[in-house]
């Protein structure tokens, strides 16, 4: 098992973390948000429990989040949308299900890729994401179809 902490001099210069696929099953820290100059981070494949941090939402410099396959309780904290650098978040059934996406995610501007299949979410996708220019690859499945198809006709048609 992994223990202990990012070493101050490391947590202060880290570009990339990728612990993915370890069979790591703790609650995921929060002191995530410390590591200010991170640009990637990859912990999939893991058995984390607990609640996606918020945390994660001081990481300014972050430019790619991927937690699939991860089994955290809680739905998307509305502090990501602070992530305007995010290209890339890939949390593919990484969520137990009934949460619904914020709307302020519409304002991660740079956002890439999203991938939020396999989660169970709820409601439709909000009207903002018709602003997320830079979109080219959308996974997002909902317990209600319509959401995908209004997301596609915004997209298409503007």
């Amino acid at each position: 098992k992994f223990t202990g902490l990012v070493p101050p001099s490391l947590a202060r210069t880290l570009k990339q973390l990728d612990i993915r696929s370890n069979l790591l099953s703790f609650r995921f820290p929060t002191e995530i948000g410390e590591l200010s100059n991170l640009e990637s981070l990859d912990i999939s494949n893991n058995a984390f429990t607990g609640i996606l941090p918020s945390e994660i939402g001081l990481l300014s410099n972050l430019e790619s989040f991927l937690a699939k396959g991860s089994a955290f309780e809680s739905g998307l904290p509305r502090e990501w949308a602070n992530l305007t650098k995010l290209r890339v978040l890939d949390l593919t059934g990484a969520i137990d299900g009934g949460s619904e996406i914020p709307s302020e995610y519409g304002k991660v501007r740079a956002l890439e890729t999203l991938r939020l299949g396999g989660n169970g979410l709820v409601g439709t996708l909000p009207s903002m994401f018709g602003l997320l220019t830079n979109m080219s690859e959308c996974v997002v499945v909902m317990y209600m179809l319509l959401a995908l198809l209004r997301f596609s006709l915004q997209k298409s048609f503007g």
